[in-house]
């Protein structure tokens, strides 16, 4: 009995968020990763396919290690966190 206790103390939602915030920041996401496949051959044309991934991969490195920062602040900067996430996870 004490273990279900915990499990149902475990298991509460931290942040009180709508279904209309939750599913933007499910979407922010792909909606950056859409923009940034669309102009990144001009991107790697300019300044070449090593430069764009390094600068991908330390953009996306920054921005999930300032998530859970951002999340506790507003959930709005957290969709436009996402949006950015997005925008660096294409290669």
């Amino acid at each position: 009995m004490k273990l279900i206790f915990l499990m149902d103390r475990l298991q509460k939602a931290e942040f009180n968020w709508t279904e209309t915030e939750k599913s933007l920041l499910l979407g922010m996401n792909n909606i950056g990763m859409m923009i940034a496949a669309s102009l990144s051959g001009v991107v790697v044309h300019e300044i070449g396919g090593v430069t764009l991934l390094s600068v991908s991969k330390f953009g996306e490195a920054l921005v999930t290690l300032s998530s859970p920062f951002v999340a506790n602040i507003n959930v709005y900067l957290f969709v436009s966190l996402r949006f950015f996430l997005g925008i660096f996870e294409v290669q």
